[in-house]
C-alpha cells in the first residue's frame, strides 16, 4: 500500500478484462467500479455543472411536410384525426386506412336498415311490411295493368295478384294443381309452370289454363327475346309465339340437351346477341350461350355455346340481365356481376359472398337488388343491393345490405311493385312483403371500419364529434379489438354538430376502436329519419413514451473512481472509443446499465460526442477525453 500526502490510492489485484464485443449483453462489473455500461463497454461518469446528465421525453411524433394539393386533416397538429362524411361506395371494409384502401374513405364495415347510397349522407331505409302470409314457395314478379301497380305472386300451388292500393287483390284460378316452380309474363299475359308443364292467361284475368303438357322434376320458364324458353331437366325448350291461328308452336324435341343427363338448368336470361341458360351438376356449373339468327319474323336460335364456366364449387342458381350490358349471376355462394362482351360472352367480376344460394334478382336506374337469405345480424333475410355505376378498383362492385324482413326463412324472389320504385320479396313460407310508400324502419344502424390511422401503434381515442340533421335520435357506441360494444352517448337535440363528445371505453391504450351508429325514426312522424352526414374521431399515440438521456462519460486510459481505486491500461480509452463508435455505426438496440442502481434499458445510439482538451504528452502517456452519449429508450 502506497501513501500519497493524505490519500491513499488502493491498486487493483489485476488489469480489468479489455472490452467486451460490442451488445454482447450485461457488463459485468465484478470489481464493483463502473457508474455506466453502453452496449458492454464500461465507463466512469464525467457528470459536473457545465456537462449535466439529462433526461428528457424523446421526440415521438415526426414534424412532416404536408405536399397534398389540398388542405385536409394531414395538414393539422396536434391530435390524430379520422373523418367520415359519405358511405356511397358501399360495405366490406375491415381497416378504415385510406393508405391501403383509396375507396374507405366512402365505405364501411357493416350496417343494416340504412340507405348509405345518396353522397353526403346515411338515413334510414323505407320499411317493408307483410302484405300477405303465404305458407309455401313464393315467387314474385311486378306487372302493370290498366295503368295499376301489381305483384303477381305464388303460394305454393296458388297464384294471386296484389296491387298497390290497399286491398286491391284477387286469386287467380291457373288450371294446375302442383306447387308453381316459375312465372314470367309477356307483358300482356302471365305464364306458369309446374311439374306437368305450363300454363297460362291473361294479366287482369282470373282464369287460366295449360299451354304445354311435360313431365319433369324441374320446369323453369322464361319469356326471352319474344318467346318462351322452358327449363325441362337438362333440356331446353323453345316455345314460339303464334303464327296466323295457332295459339303456340309447341316443341316435340329439346333445342339443346346437355351431355349430362343430371344436369340440372335453373335460370334463363336474354342478352343483346343470345339467350343465356344456367345449370349445374356436381361440382361444376356453367353458363350456355345460344345465339340468334337475324333472318326471319322471329329470329331463329343457332348452336350452343359457354359462355362462361364458374368456380369449381359454385354453382349457378338464378341468372338476370340488365340494360343489355350487364348478366348477373346468382349461385349458391353469392352474387357474380358479368359484362355482355361483344359476341355475347361473358366476362365476370369477383364474387360477393352470402352465405346462401342467392334466388333471384330485380333492378332499377343504376341498382340491382338480390335476394340475401338468413344473413342479418338478427338471422333476417331480405335483400342486397349493389351499385352498378361504380366499380372499385378491384372489380367488384359497391353492395350493402337493404330491406330486411322479420323472416329468417328464404327468400325466393324480389321485384318492383309494377312499374313504382317500391320492392316486394317473396320469401318462402312467411309471405310476400312490400316496400312502404313513406313510411321508415324503427331503426337501423352502422359500423365504420377500424380506425388504426394506418399503424399498429396503441392510441389513445379520448374525443368524437358527429353532424346530423336529427329528426329522430342517433346513439353512438365503441367496439374494441375484442368485440366488446360500449354506449358512449346519444343525441337527440337538432344542433347539427355535437362537438368533442368523450370516448370513455374502451379505457387505456388501443391498436384500434370501431364506431356503430345506430339511426331511430322521429317519434312524432314514421316518414321522418336522421340525416347523418359524417363524423370525426380524435386520438393520441398511446403507447410508452420514449426517454432521451444525454451522459458525459470518462472515457481516458486510466481513471481514478470516487473511492480512490484507480483503473484501465495504456489504450483502453480508445478502445473504448472505438467500440461505441462501432456501435453508433451499426444502429442496433444495445443496452443502457445504470450500474450503480442495476438497472437496464434497451436503447439506440443517437448521437455520440468524443472531446479531448488535451494531446497526449508523449508515448506511453495517459490519453483520453470526455465522451457524451444521447440514447434513445426503445419500447
Amino acid at each position: 500500500m502506497a501513501t500519497s500526502g493524505s490519500l491513499i490510492i488502493r491498486t487493483l489485484p489485476g488489469v480489468l478484462s479489455r472490452v467486451a464485443s460490442v451488445g454482447s449483453g450485461p457488463y459485468q462489473d465484478y470489481y464493483n467500479v463502473y457508474d455506466y455500461a453502453v452496449a458492454g463497454v464500461p465507463f466512469l461518469g464525467s457528470i459536473s455543472p457545465d456537462s449535466p446528465l439529462t433526461r428528457s421525453s424523446a421526440q415521438f411524433r415526426k414534424d412532416q411536410f404536408d405536399s397534398a394539393a389540398e388542405p385536409g386533416e394531414q395538414s393539422l397538429s396536434g391530435w390524430w384525426l379520422r373523418s367520415q362524411s359519405s358511405w356511397h361506395l358501399g360495405t366490406g371494409i375491415v381497416n378504415s386506412d385510406v393508405r391501403l384502401d383509396e375507396t374507405a374513405e366512402f365505405r364501411f364495415a357493416d350496417a343494416e336498415g340504412v340507405n348509405p347510397w345518396t353522397p353526403g349522407q346515411l338515413t334510414l331505409l323505407r320499411y317493408p311490411y307483410l302484405q300477405q302470409p303465404t305458407t309455401g314457395p313464393t315467387l314474385c314478379l311486378g306487372v302493370e295493368v290498366g295503368g295499376l301497380n301489381y305483384v303477381l305472386y305464388t303460394d305454393g300451388n296458388k297464384l294471386g295478384m296484389y296491387g298497390e292500393v290497399l286491398g286491391d287483390y284477387y286469386s287467380i284460378t291457373w288450371g294446375g294443381s302442383g306447387t308453381i316452380q316459375s312465372i314470367t309474363t309477356d307483358g300482356k299475359n302471365w305464364y306458369a309452370s309446374a311439374a306437368d308443364g305450363i300454363y297460362w292467361g291473361a294479366l287482369g284475368g282470373t282464369t287460366g289454363s295449360k299451354l304445354w303438357t311435360i313431365s319433369a322434376a324441374r320446369v323453369i320458364c322464361r319469356w326471352v327475346k319474344g318467346r318462351i324458353m322452358a327449363a325441362v331437366d337438362s333440356a331446353l325448350y323453345e316455345l314460339v309465339p303464334p303464327v296466323g291461328s295457332a295459339p303456340y308452336s309447341l316443341p316435340t324435341t329439346p333445342t339443346y340437351t346437355h351431355p349430362v343427363s343430371s344436369y340440372a338448368w335453373t335460370d334463363i336470361a336474354d342478352g343483346p346477341e343470345a339467350i343465356y341458360a344456367i345449370g349445374y351438376y356436381g361440382t361444376e356449373s356453367s353458363v350456355l350461350k345460344l345465339a340468334l339468327t337475324t333472318t326471319g319474323a322471329v329470329p331463329a336460335l343457332s348452336a350452343a355455346t359457354t359462355a362462361a364456366e364458374l368456380p369449381r364449387n359454385e354453382l349457378g342458381m338464378s341468372l338476370y340481365s340488365y340494360l343489355g350490358a350487364f348478366m348477373c349471376m346468382g349461385t349458391n355462394r353469392g352474387v357474380r356481376i358479368a359484362l355482355i362482351r361483344e359476341g355475347g360472352n361473358l366476362e365476370y367480376g369477383p364474387l360477393i359472398e352470402t352465405p346462401n344460394p342467392v334466388r333471384d334478382f330485380v333492378a332499377q336506374d343504376h341498382y340491382v337488388w338480390a335476394t340475401y337469405t338468413g344473413a342479418f345480424v338478427d338471422g333476417g333475410s331480405g335483400l342486397i343491393r349493389i351499385d352498378l355505376s361504380a366499380p372499385l378498383p378491384n372489380g367488384r362492385y359497391p353492395w350493402a345490405k337493404d330491406l330486411r324482413v322479420s323472416s329468417s326463412n328464404e327468400v325466393t324472389g324480389v321485384t318492383t311493385l309494377g312499374t313504382s320504385d317500391r320492392l316486394a320479396i317473396g320469401v318462402d313460407g312467411s309471405g310476400l312483403y312490400f316496400e312502404d310508400g313513406s313510411d321508415v324502419e324503427e331503426s337501423g344502424w352502422f359500423q365504420t371500419g377500424r380506425i388504426r390511422y394506418n399503424t399498429l401503434w396503441p392510441k389513445l381515442f379520448k374525443q368524437f364529434n358527429i353532424k346530423a340533421q336529427l329528426l329522430g335520435p342517433v346513439s353512438i357506441a365503441s367496439i374494441d379489438a375484442s368485440g366488446n360494444e360500449y354506449q358512449l352517448a346519444s343525441v337527440s337535440t337538432d344542433n347539427r354538430t355535437h362537438d368533442d363528445l368523450p370516448i370513455n371505453y374502451p379505457s387505456g391504450p388501443q391498436e384500434y376502436i370501431s364506431l356503430k351508429f345506430t339511426l331511430s325514426r322521429s317519434a312524432l312522424d314514421s316518414s321522418k329519419s336522421p340525416i347523418f352526414r359524417g363524423y370525426q374521431v380524435k386520438a393520441l399515440p398511446g403507447g410508452p413514451r420514449p426517454r432521451q438521456y444525454v451522459i458525459p462519460l470518462r472515457c481516458y486510459d486510466q481513471e481514478i473512481t470516487e473511492d480512490g481505486q484507480r483503473t484501465g491500461y495504456v489504450g483502453f480509452g480508445l478502445e473504448r472509443l472505438e467500440a461505441i463508435e462501432r456501435a453508433d455505426s451499426a444502429g442496433e438496440v444495445v443496452l443502457f446499465e445504470d450500474l450503480r442502481r442495476g438497472t437496464a434499458v434497451p436503447v439506440t445510439i443517437e448521437q455520440i460526442e468524443y472531446r479531448q482538451s488535451a494531446p497526449p504528452q508523449g508515448a506511453g502517456s495517459v490519453w483520453g477525453g470526455v465522451l457524451t452519449v444521447a440514447l434513445r429508450t426503445v419500447n
